[in-house]
């Protein structure tokens, strides 16, 4: 079976640049992500961490103990109504969206794209069969045309 070198040069071209596009789509979602990440830290967060300081200061000035109850009780409870402790309010700078939050980029072997770009350029003809290929190192080319497929769906 022949493949056109210049069909599957489209192919490698068309997904090398749609993966490209995928990182940048990517990385310009997380950015927007932990921006906002980060000001619902600060609307929610920092008043509670403030009741907390004030409950400290308090406590403390008067020679009083602080117990897990104060601390959860300055902090309030969470969204379901849950007590929480520090943790629950404190900033964590290298978290990362989570894949219902943010569309990760789907893998993709791109080495191997190019040194196959950079093979098909070398190869006589217009055609090369699925066995030069084999021979050449290049198996199992399904994930090229998954990846085209995967890299086009919006």
């Amino acid at each position: 079976m022949a493949i056109s070198k210049a069909a599957l040069l489209d192919v490698i071209e068309s997904t090398l640049k749609a993966h490209t596009e995928d990182q940048q789509r990517y990385k310009a979602e997380v950015q927007d992500w932990q921006r906002k990440r980060r000001e619902k830290w600060e609307a929610e967060a920092v008043p509670r961490l403030r009741s907390l300081r004030d409950m400290l200061t308090t406590k403390l000035k008067a020679g009083q103990v602080v117990t897990d109850k104060d601390i959860s009780e300055a902090i309030g409870t969470d969204p379901d109504g849950y007590s929480r402790n520090v943790s629950y309010v404190t900033w964590s700078p290298n978290s990362d969206p989570g894949y219902n939050q943010v569309k990760p980029v789907p893998r993709l072997d791109v080495p191997m794209l190019n040194q196959l770009k950079s093979a098909l350029s070398v190869i006589d003809g217009d055609t090369i069969s699925v066995s030069a290929l084999s021979q050449w190192g290049f198996r199992n080319l399904g994930f090229l045309f998954k990846s085209a497929a995967q890299l086009s769906i919006k």
